[in-house]
């Protein structure tokens, strides 16, 4: 079986190589050819249908579970009683980009936010050399327990592999060369900051309810702190850091939200501008696809603000729900036209449209003119540079802990 996982890490590595168009750091290419995911992933599920690895006596069966489990893609292996994914393992292109801009070396110090698995711990122990040197978190201590084995089957022992919430970090080892988050947050955790080495680095999937994306942030010797998105990366998104076990990152509209006062009520029909912009928001695919850059800058304008489509797929409504103010905007598309009701303490609508206006303004901007600041004292603000234009966006003032 060893000489069959060679040919299919190799084979693994090389969809890897054509999926980010170049080849990998040497150290990281290497790490991806001694780290076997076979060894990590022994079931996944597939629209919600278990598949578990065959026995190894039959040959045909275990070459089939071997290329699917060496393809380029996430495969999600733990789900809740609702059939919703609660953990996964990370699409190995992505994971390898990731680790690439860490730029590890030997010897580095590193923090793992998600165990899942425990296959991207076991590349980061390659590239440091020495299991010793990572600390992993996972809030699962079922995904910790058989996480465990397998790392140290692979790479031996000594890893502190730790059951925690990961948005606090893990103190007790820090600082921290370089931290790995697989899960999404915003803002940013500020104990993530603190406990990072100065000149240290953190890459992590910064992302709120509409948008975000991967991002690599450096803490400079002063205490301040500098992040830039990676380009080409937009699509790729994790699953939202969890407060505990049970927890999912799903969108609670407000109880009682149907008696809040009428804010705003309209019908737009499909001769009028703001007809197009709420149209963006009434199809995943819409919503998704074109001027995906406004989703973005909607979410530094609106930190609090989440979608969620509800109805049949023949008269499906958008959910916009804004949690800072209890306000809930639903578009509700007609054949002649979009219904508009806006109920809650703003006119959120209105809002929306003055803030798309306003994108338009400033050149339609996308990730690559923002950068995020974070100062010694937690303020974090997205600032955005685009043709002659600045604009700041405030995303945290103090720091981010959970209550």
């Amino acid at each position: 079986m060893v000489q069959t996982s060679s040919r299919y890490c190799h084979g693994l590595v090389a969809q890897i190589e054509h999926e980010v168009g170049r080849a990998l750091a040497p150290a990281v290419r290497e790490a991806f050819l001694q780290v076997p995911r076979q060894a990590f992933i022994d079931h996944y599920y597939e629209q919600q249908q278990l598949k578990t690895a065959p026995s190894l006596s039959d040959q045909s069966a275990s070459e089939a579970w071997l290329w699917a489990i060496y393809q380029d893609q996430a495969l999600t292996t733990q789900i809740d009683e609702r059939g919703l994914p609660t953990s996964s393992s990370s699409q190995p292109s992505v994971m390898a980009v990731m680790l690439e801009e860490l730029e590890i070396k030997p010897g580095m110090h590193i923090l793992e936010i998600g165990t899942g698995t425990g296959y991207n711990a076991a590349l980061l122990a390659v590239l440091v050399g020495d299991p010793h040197l990572v600390t992993t978190l996972e809030i699962d201590p079922t995904l910790v327990e058989g996480a465990r084995p397998r790392i140290e089957q692979v790479v031996g022992a000594g890893m502190s592999v730790h059951v925690g919430n990961g948005i606090e970090g893990y103190e007790p080892g820090a600082p921290y060369d370089r931290i790995m988050a697989t899960g999404s947050f915003l803002p940013v955790p500020w104990a993530w900051i603190e406990q990072l080495q100065p000149e240290g680095r953190l890459i992590m999937d910064l992302r709120g309810r509409l948008a975000g994306g991967l991002m690599t942030i450096q803490k400079h010797a002063d205490g301040m702190a500098s992040g830039q998105f990676l380009r080409g990366w937009r699509a790729i998104s994790f699953m939202g850091l969890r407060s505990s076990p049970d927890a999912l990152a799903t969108l609670s509209l407000p109880r009682g939200y149907q008696r809040f006062p009428v804010q705003e009520a309209f019908r737009l029909s499909q001769h009028e501008q703001a007809y197009d912009r709420a149209l963006h928001f009434c199809t995943y695919e819409q919503f998704h696809g074109q001027d995906e850059d406004v989703n973005l800058w909607l979410q530094w304008v609106f930190p609090g603000l989440s979608i969620k489509w509800k109805g049949s797929p023949e008269a499906l409504c958008a959910v916009l729900a804004d949690s800072s103010t209890q306000t809930v905007a639903i578009l509700g598309p007609q054949e002649d036209g979009i219904e508009v009701t806006v109920r809650g303490e703003r006119p959120l609508w209105s809002e929306i449209l003055d803030a798309y206006q306003e994108w338009i303004k400033a050149g339609r901007p996308g990730r690559e003119c923002f950068t995020l600041l974070i100062d010694p004292h937690s303020r974090q603000v997205m600032s955005m540079e685009h043709q002659g234009i600045s604009r700041p966006f405030l995303l945290a003032e103090r720091p981010t802990r959970l209550l």
